[in-house]
């Protein structure tokens, strides 16, 4: 025999998170979404694909404020990734 509990309780047992969690998942998917638009060829000077692991490298220093990156931002993106990385950064920087 299976008990169900009573409607709406398995749903508000599902979506409780503390307010770490909400914050590390929105840094998850910030820095995620970032990788991804920084890895499209749009977003390089040169028209190429940037590996993603070095677009999440790029994606996570940027969300984090730290400054470090694996390519030259001014010589490396275009307008649209360097948009994308100043939108990282003040996201980055509203939270902390």
């Amino acid at each position: 025999m299976v008990f169900l509990p009573p409607y709406g309780q398995a749903e508000k047992e599902i979506l409780r998170l503390s307010a770490i969690q909400i914050l590390v998942f929105g840094y998850l998917c910030i820095t995620l979404i970032g990788a991804a638009l920084l890895s499209l060829p749009v977003a390089s000077k040169q028209g190429t694909w940037q590996p993603f692991i070095d677009a999440l490298f790029v994606a996570t220093s940027g969300i984090s404020t730290s400054g470090l990156s694996v390519v030259d931002i001014g010589s490396y993106y275009s307008i649209f990734g360097q948009i994308v990385l100043m939108c990282i950064f003040q996201i980055g920087a509203s939270v902390i």
